[in-house]
């Protein structure tokens, strides 16, 4: 039964049977893959998870069920599936019409083999260990001038300014609104790239490309009545390679300090610290629930996402840049895309659309009806989100 489906690693015994892995494969796993075209397989918390050893599978089969909380307390993402199912000895793989099916034999899946060979053709470097999970700096001039062209032709000269920028007295969300449209903090005019790092971490990036692989799948044709539409952001710049715009592949941008920046690169976002940065709160400085509910808020205008920016940055790869503001780009796959345009957000309804029903993302759109300046992504599943870049950049506030 799926009530008997493991999850923690820390209470198994370290050998899978074999008459438990042919029930497992048998019936378990048939029974989770017809419900995997949402990528997404309802889980009970309290079973144990079977790892066969300490080695390499055995932590890759320990981490894709410890990280589950990520995506929901419910629900486990599809390439964390992929993960304990390879790690228990289950190959997947994919017939003839590109659908994933259990697999008896000892040939690892293409869904999971395809993304280990990609690594290096994406990322422009050769194989990569896992162990190369190393944020390296970008010296290319021609990238580096397609990352400063994003920070110019996303930035947003006027009407720019919200609530969660701040007020200079008390900071952002910690006075009333009054008080802080009195004593705006003041937006930057221009943004001036000073270091970029590309980050080169083949398990968020295998994790990510099986996700983008079955949501690619998944758009190609029609879900509980929905079909695909694209979604168009001003920050979707190709800059080395296509991305994949049948599924809604974007590069966004997430502001955050430089610290927190690359704990992301190396270990990715914290579904449990989700959409908790500076957020408005009433003027009562406590924590509140985001406007979109718990997910991993993105911009499409490097503008917004600089609220978001804590400065003066004196740790790790960028100690001695004292001053500077930390940025990630990040690569996301939005898949079918819920499009909010008012104020009457049901947080319920869109977690419900999301885990259950044939959502992959939701965009806050705040600017074609409400007349707001910006426009958000969130994300509820961080398999869909690849940190690709962090930008060192700073601010000016010179009047042109």
């Amino acid at each position: 039964q799926v009530g008997q489906l493991p999850r923690r690693p820390e209470a198994a015994a370290l050998q899978l049977d074999v008459a438990r892995r042919r029930m497992v494969q048998s019936f378990c796993v048939p029974f989770l893959l017809q419900q995997l075209r949402r990528r997404r397989v309802a889980c009970p918390m309290g079973a144990a998870c079977p790892a066969q050893d300490e080695g390499q599978t055995g932590r890759l089969l320990s981490s894709a069920w410890h990280d589950v909380k990520k995506v929901d307390d419910s629900f486990v993402s599809f390439s964390h599936f992929c993960e304990w199912a390879e790690g228990a000895g289950i190959a997947l793989a994919q017939d003839a019409n590109n659908s994933t099916s259990c697999d008896g034999g000892s040939t690892r899946s293409r869904i999971l083999e395809e993304p280990t060979r990609t690594v290096g053709n994406i990322l422009g470097t050769p194989a990569l260990s896992v162990d190369a999970d190393e944020l390296v700096p970008i010296s290319d001039a021609d990238l580096l001038g397609k990352l400063q062209s994003m920070l110019e032709t996303t930035h947003k000269p006027d009407d720019n300014w919200t609530r969660d920028r701040g007020c200079i007295l008390h900071g952002a969300g910690r006075c009333r609104f009054s008080c802080a449209i009195k004593n705006r903090v003041p937006v930057p005019n221009a943004y001036t790239l000073v270091k970029a790092f590309r980050n080169h971490n083949p398990n968020l990036w295998r994790r990510y490309s099986i996700t983008r692989q079955r949501l690619a799948e998944d758009c190609s044709h029609e879900v509980q009545g929905v079909v695909w539409n694209p979604v168009e952001l001003r920050s979707a710049f190709d800059l080395e390679e296509p991305l994949d715009r049948s599924c809604n592949e974007w590069r966004v941008f997430h502001g955050t300090s430089a610290a927190n920046a690359q704990r992301i690169c190396t270990s990715n976002f914290k579904q449990s610290l989700a959409g908790t940065g500076a957020i408005w709160t009433g003027g009562e400085g406590g924590k509140k629930t985001p406007l979109y509910g718990f997910g991993v808020y993105f911009a499409e205008n490097v503008t917004k996402a600089d609220e978001y920016v804590k400065a003066h940055v004196t740790d790790g790869v960028v100690e001695d840049d004292d001053g500077l503001c930390a940025m990630l780009v990040c690569r996301v796959v939005g898949g079918r895309v819920n499009i909010v345009t008012t104020n009457e957000i049901d947080i319920d309804r869109l977690r419900k659309e999301n885990f259950e029903g044939p959502y992959d993302s939701v965009l806050g759109d705040r600017v074609s009806v409400l007349r707001k300046p910006f426009r958000e992504i969130v994300c509820y599943d961080t398999d869909q989100i690849f940190p690709e870049f962090l930008l060192l950049y700073r601010r000016s506030y010179e009047e042109s």
